[in-house]
C-alpha cells in the first residue's frame, strides 16, 4: 500500500496575515519596494507584486480546487504558504550566486503593457511547437 503524498502546506493553520507579513519581510530584506499583496476571490486567485532591481514582478496562484467541498479560506492559507515557499526558494538561489533575480523571476517580469513575460512568451512557444518552426531572431 502506498501512502498518499500531501501537497505542500496542505492543512496549514498559519493565518494568511502571518504569511503575508513573512513575505513582506523576506522581500524587504532582498531590497524589494512597492510590495502589493491581495486576493481576487471571484477569480479564486492570490496576487503578489513587487519592485526589485529596477524591475516590477507579478505572481499569482490559484485557490481553486476541483474538490468544491474544501474551505475557501483553507485554500487561501495553503496558496499563500506555497507562494512564500516559491519566493523564498527563488531569492535563495539568486542570492547564493547560482542564478539571478531576473532569471528566477523571468516569467513574472511585468512588461510596459502590463502583461508579464510569461503572458507574452508562452503562447509563442506553444505556437512554435505546434507548427514546428521557430521565430526569426532578426526581422526580415
Amino acid at each position: 500500500m502506498t501512502a498518499k503524498l500531501r501537497r505542500y502546506a496542505e492543512g496549514t493553520t498559519v493565518a494568511v496575515g502571518k504569511t503575508r507579513d513573512e513575505l513582506e519581510r523576506l522581500l524587504g530584506r532582498a531590497g524589494a519596494t512597492q510590495t502589493l499583496m491581495g486576493a481576487d476571490k471571484p477569480r479564486a486567485r492570490i496576487l503578489l507584486g513587487f519592485s526589485l532591481g529596477g524591475r516590477q514582478y507579478r505572481l499569482s496562484a490559484s485557490t481553486a480546487r476541483s474538490d468544491k467541498r474544501r474551505d475557501p479560506e483553507q485554500l487561501e492559507r495553503e496558496a499563500w504558504r506555497a507562494m512564500l515557499l516559491i519566493v523564498k526558494a527563488k531569492l535563495e538561489v539568486a542570492q547564493s550566486g547560482h542564478s539571478s533575480i531576473e532569471t528566477e523571476f523571468l516569467g513574472n517580469i511585468v512588461l510596459p503593457n502590463g502583461s508579464t513575460v510569461a503572458d507574452d512568451v508562452l503562447p509563442k512557444i506553444q505556437a512554435a511547437y505546434q507548427h514546428g518552426t521557430m521565430p526569426l531572431l532578426l526581422p526580415g
